[in-house]
C-alpha cells in the first residue's frame, strides 16, 4: 500500500472517530437542538498547535521534493486536524456562557464563510484568473470556517472579559 494512501486513510479514520466523540446525541431524541458537544481537555490546544506547526514544516519540506504533488493536501489535513483540536478543547474556566458562545460562533462562522465564498467565486470566474485550485478545495473551506470560528469566539470572549 502506498504511504500517501495510508496517511489519508488514517486522517479519514481520525475524522470519523473525532466526530463520533465530539457529537453526543441524547438517546431517543431526534431534536437537533438537544445535541451536546463533548469537549476535549484544555491541553488538547497545545497538541493542536503542535500538529499545525509540524504540518507547516512538513509542507515546506515536501514542497522541495521532486515528483511529490500532494503536499498541499498534507498541509490542509494538518491545519484542519490541529484547528479541530484547538476548537473543541475546553477553556480554563468553561461554563454555560462559553457553551452559548461556542454555538453562536459556529453559526457566525458558517454565515461568514458563505458570504466570503459568495464574494470570491464570482470574482475568479469573471476575471478568468483561475490558475490554482487552492480556493476551490474542500480543505480551504474547512480551514476558513474554523478560522472564522476562532476569530469570533475569542473576540467575543475578549469583549466579555473586558466588561
Amino acid at each position: 500500500m502506498d504511504i500517501q494512501l495510508a496517511v489519508f486513510i488514517g486522517y479519514a479514520i481520525f475524522y470519523i472517530v473525532f466526530g463520533l466523540y465530539i457529537l453526543r446525541p441524547i438517546p431517543n431524541s431526534y431534536n437537533l437542538l438537544k445535541i451536546q458537544i463533548r469537549l476535549l481537555p484544555f491541553n488538547a490546544k497545545w497538541f493542536g498547535a503542535l500538529i499545525i506547526i509540524t504540518g507547516v514544516f512538513a509542507y515546506l519540506y515536501l514542497k522541495n521534493i521532486d515528483g511529490f504533488v500532494r503536499e498541499r493536501d498534507y498541509l490542509f489535513y494538518n491545519l484542519n486536524t490541529g484547528l479541530l483540536l484547538f476548537l473543541f478543547s475546553k477553556e480554563h474556566n468553561e461554563d454555560e456562557l462559553f457553551q452559548h458562545l461556542r454555538m453562536k460562533s459556529i453559526v457566525v462562522s458558517f454565515i461568514n464563510a458563505m458570504i466570503t465564498i459568495g464574494i470570491m467565486y464570482p470574482m475568479f470566474f469573471l476575471n478568468n484568473e483561475i490558475t490554482d485550485d487552492i480556493f476551490f478545495g474542500f480543505g480551504f473551506l474547512t480551514v476558513m470556517i474554523q478560522l472564522y470560528y476562532l476569530i469570533y469566539f475569542y473576540y467575543s470572549k475578549y469583549k466579555l472579559m473586558k466588561e
